[in-house]
């Protein structure tokens, strides 16, 4: 089950709870990037790793950080991914928040009631789940 889905399964929420939803999933954001400057410092030491190789002529080294190389990229793009992910769902608990905390300001109940409504049934959290989302798409169905 996703956090959207976690979150908004429950039949109260309120905007403390959504807080406290978001600062989880800021950590995991952050976590997310700092494994991405860890890679992309990895596979900028592969790279003078491999000039010193060849400059030594050491063909099975070049080839085997080569391999080191690749699999870097691909761990990377894939941490970007979840990474992406993660931001998005930055936003989404952002703004759901926001919006309660206005609503709750006002002790506008109905429109509270209506937000936790739209935001079970929106879909978003599939969509992040099933990664066939575009950043533009995503922000519009938030509003």
């Amino acid at each position: 089950m996703g956090l959207l889905k976690k979150l908004f399964s429950s039949r109260k929420v309120t905007a403390r709870e959504i807080r406290m939803a978001l600062r989880s999933a800021e950590r995991d954001r952050d976590r997310r990037l700092a494994g991405l400057r860890k890679l992309e410092d990895r596979r900028g030491r592969l790279f003078l790793e491999i000039k010193g190789a060849r400059s030594r002529g050491d063909r099975l080294e070049v080839d085997r950080l080569w391999d080191d190389l690749r699999a870097a990229k691909v761990e990377a793009a894939l941490e970007q991914k979840e990474s992406r992910i993660s931001q998005l769902e930055v936003i989404a608990l952002k703004r759901a928040a926001r919006a309660l905390e206005r609503m709750e300001a006002r002790k506008d109940r109905s429109g509270v009631e209506m937000l936790v409504r739209r935001l079970r049934n929106s879909g978003l959290d599939e969509k992040l789940m099933a990664q066939e989302i575009r950043d533009e798409e995503y922000i519009r169905e938030l509003d």
